[in-house]
């Protein structure tokens, strides 16, 4: 499913899809989020919006960089990313340059205490194979012009 942003004027670059179950978590659990950062003056769910919207409209994304706000998991070369904001961590793939699809979404905390990185990168890899796509069904590149454009 296509996960609707909101743009102000802008045209979309990027294609940003979600699995049914993502696009139900971004509608009933994510707006019911509370930051837990000390003086944190925007919710979790601004915070993904404006990660989305960025990336939708091609903007520039941290890549390389200690606060990368999207980044490779690699472990066992299953091509599965996230989405970084001071909260939230969306999983899912890159499909082709410029597609992203997001599998789940947590809270970061959650993501850490819990340890569900391992879970989560397994569950994404399994429902992607399940899928009946055209081989590869997913970038295998980890460079940044492998996965995105820019607009501008």
């Amino acid at each position: 499913m296509r996960v609707e942003v909101e743009l102000e004027g802008e045209l979309p670059w990027r294609t940003l899809l979600g699995t049914p179950a993502f696009v139900d978590w971004m509608a009933n659990v994510l707006p019911t989020l509370e930051s837990t950062i000390v003086g944190g003056d925007i919710t979790p769910e601004e915070q993904v919006y404006s990660i989305f919207v960025d990336y939708v409209i091609g903007e520039h994304i941290q890549f390389h960089t200690e606060d990368r706000r999207f980044k490779k998991l690699n472990p066992l070369q299953r091509h599965v990313w996230e989405f970084k904001t001071l909260d939230i961590r969306v999983i899912g793939w890159v499909a082709s340059r410029d597609v992203f699809i997001c599998t789940y979404g947590e809270m970061k905390d959650e993501m850490e205490l819990m340890r569900l990185y391992d879970r989560y990168i397994a569950l994404t890899f399994g429902f992607r194979n399940r899928l009946e796509l055209d081989e590869p069904k997913a970038v295998t590149g980890d460079q940044y012009d492998d996965v995105l454009s820019d607009a501008n």
